[in-house]
Protein backbone atom coordinates (compact mmCIF):
# COMPACT_ATOMS: atom_id res chain seq x y z
CA UNK A 1 0.00 0.00 0.00
CA UNK A 2 1.40 3.44 -0.91
CA UNK A 3 2.68 5.64 1.85
CA UNK A 4 0.50 8.58 2.95
CA UNK A 5 3.36 10.96 2.22
CA UNK A 6 2.91 10.19 -1.49
CA UNK A 7 -0.88 10.13 -1.53
CA UNK A 8 -1.51 13.43 0.29
CA UNK A 9 0.35 15.69 -2.20
CA UNK A 10 -1.44 14.06 -5.14
CA UNK A 11 -4.86 14.51 -3.51
CA UNK A 12 -4.02 18.12 -2.62
CA UNK A 13 -2.94 18.82 -6.21
CA UNK A 14 -6.17 17.29 -7.52
CA UNK A 15 -8.35 19.39 -5.21
CA UNK A 16 -6.50 22.59 -6.06
CA UNK A 17 -6.73 21.81 -9.77
CA UNK A 18 -10.47 21.20 -9.57
CA UNK A 19 -11.13 24.37 -7.56
CA UNK A 20 -9.03 26.53 -9.89
CA UNK A 21 -10.52 25.07 -13.06
CA UNK A 22 -14.06 26.03 -12.05
CA UNK A 23 -13.29 29.77 -12.24
CA UNK A 24 -11.18 29.67 -15.42
CA UNK A 25 -12.80 30.73 -18.70
CA UNK A 26 -9.93 29.54 -20.93
CA UNK A 27 -10.61 26.68 -23.31
CA UNK A 28 -9.63 23.35 -21.78
CA UNK A 29 -7.15 20.99 -23.45
CA UNK A 30 -6.93 17.53 -21.93
CA UNK A 31 -3.58 15.78 -21.76
CA UNK A 32 -3.39 12.13 -20.75
CA UNK A 33 -0.87 10.89 -18.21
CA UNK A 34 -0.34 7.13 -18.20
CA UNK A 35 1.62 5.80 -15.28
CA UNK A 36 1.89 2.79 -13.07
CA UNK A 37 1.65 3.18 -9.31
CA UNK A 38 4.23 0.43 -9.07
CA UNK A 39 6.37 1.75 -11.90
CA UNK A 40 9.84 0.62 -12.80
CA UNK A 41 11.70 0.71 -9.49
CA UNK A 42 9.43 3.43 -8.15
CA UNK A 43 10.43 6.13 -10.65
CA UNK A 44 6.81 6.87 -11.58
CA UNK A 45 6.49 9.17 -8.56
CA UNK A 46 9.28 11.36 -9.94
CA UNK A 47 7.66 11.66 -13.35
CA UNK A 48 4.21 12.28 -11.86
CA UNK A 49 5.63 15.13 -9.82
CA UNK A 50 7.30 16.60 -12.90
CA UNK A 51 4.07 16.25 -14.91
CA UNK A 52 1.91 18.09 -12.36
CA UNK A 53 4.58 20.75 -11.84
CA UNK A 54 4.77 21.36 -15.60
CA UNK A 55 0.97 21.62 -15.88
CA UNK A 56 0.86 24.13 -13.05
CA UNK A 57 3.69 26.16 -14.60
CA UNK A 58 2.01 26.24 -18.02
CA UNK A 59 -1.42 27.11 -16.64
CA UNK A 60 -0.02 29.89 -14.46
CA UNK A 61 1.99 31.50 -17.26
CA UNK A 62 -0.34 33.59 -19.44
CA UNK A 63 2.17 33.80 -22.30
CA UNK A 64 2.08 30.02 -22.82
CA UNK A 65 -1.00 28.59 -24.56
CA UNK A 66 -2.81 31.92 -24.48
CA UNK A 67 -6.56 31.34 -24.23
CA UNK A 68 -6.09 27.69 -23.26
CA UNK A 69 -5.60 25.78 -20.05
CA UNK A 70 -4.28 22.25 -19.66
CA UNK A 71 -6.24 19.70 -17.73
CA UNK A 72 -5.29 16.07 -17.36
CA UNK A 73 -6.68 12.60 -17.54
CA UNK A 74 -4.91 9.95 -15.46
CA UNK A 75 -5.01 6.19 -15.36
CA UNK A 76 -2.95 3.63 -13.50
CA UNK A 77 -1.72 1.22 -16.17
CA UNK A 78 -0.54 -1.28 -13.55
CA UNK A 79 2.55 -1.84 -15.74
CA UNK A 80 0.41 -3.73 -18.24
CA UNK A 81 0.06 -2.95 -21.96
CA UNK A 82 -3.57 -4.10 -22.11
CA UNK A 83 -4.50 -1.86 -19.18
CA UNK A 84 -2.62 1.02 -20.82
CA UNK A 85 -4.45 0.57 -24.14
CA UNK A 86 -7.77 0.30 -22.32
CA UNK A 87 -6.98 3.56 -20.47
CA UNK A 88 -5.92 5.23 -23.73
CA UNK A 89 -9.20 4.21 -25.38
CA UNK A 90 -11.17 5.72 -22.51
CA UNK A 91 -9.09 8.90 -22.63
CA UNK A 92 -9.41 9.11 -26.41
CA UNK A 93 -13.18 9.09 -25.92
CA UNK A 94 -12.77 11.96 -23.44
CA UNK A 95 -11.10 14.23 -26.02
CA UNK A 96 -7.44 13.93 -25.06
CA UNK A 97 -4.96 15.82 -27.23
CA UNK A 98 -2.09 13.42 -26.54
CA UNK A 99 -0.45 10.97 -24.17
CA UNK A 100 2.48 11.15 -21.80
CA UNK A 101 3.68 7.70 -20.82
CA UNK A 102 3.21 4.86 -20.13
CA UNK A 103 6.22 4.09 -18.01
CA UNK A 104 6.76 0.39 -18.58
CA UNK A 105 6.54 -0.26 -22.32
CA UNK A 106 5.14 1.66 -25.22
CA UNK A 107 5.52 -0.45 -28.36
CA UNK A 108 1.84 -1.41 -28.66
CA UNK A 109 0.61 1.79 -27.02
CA UNK A 110 2.50 4.02 -29.46
CA UNK A 111 1.00 2.11 -32.40
CA UNK A 112 -2.48 2.83 -31.03
CA UNK A 113 -1.65 6.53 -30.55
CA UNK A 114 -0.28 6.69 -34.11
CA UNK A 115 -3.46 5.08 -35.47
CA UNK A 116 -5.44 7.87 -33.81
CA UNK A 117 -2.95 10.49 -35.07
CA UNK A 118 -2.23 11.64 -31.50
CA UNK A 119 1.22 12.34 -30.05
CA UNK A 120 2.73 10.14 -27.37
CA UNK A 121 5.74 11.15 -25.31
CA UNK A 122 7.47 8.36 -23.47
CA UNK A 123 9.37 9.31 -20.35
CA UNK A 124 11.30 6.22 -19.39
CA UNK A 125 14.44 4.90 -21.00
CA UNK A 126 16.15 1.65 -20.11
CA UNK A 127 19.40 3.62 -19.91
CA UNK A 128 17.75 6.09 -17.50
CA UNK A 129 16.58 3.27 -15.25
CA UNK A 130 20.04 1.70 -15.13
CA UNK A 131 21.64 5.01 -14.19
CA UNK A 132 18.84 6.01 -11.80
CA UNK A 133 19.16 2.75 -9.91
CA UNK A 134 22.86 3.52 -9.40
CA UNK A 135 22.06 6.97 -8.05
CA UNK A 136 23.42 8.92 -11.00
CA UNK A 137 21.62 11.95 -12.41
CA UNK A 138 22.38 11.34 -16.09
CA UNK A 139 19.50 10.79 -18.51
CA UNK A 140 19.81 9.21 -21.95
CA UNK A 141 16.51 9.52 -23.83
CA UNK A 142 17.05 7.34 -26.89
Amino acid sequence: MPSMRYIFPVIAALLISVSLSRCDDRQELKLSFLSSTAGIRGTSKIFAGAFFTALEFINNNSSILEGYRLDYLFNDTRANSLDAINAMTSQYGNDTIGFIGPDESCQCESTVAAAWNLPMLGYVSVQFIKLFSKGLAVVDFK
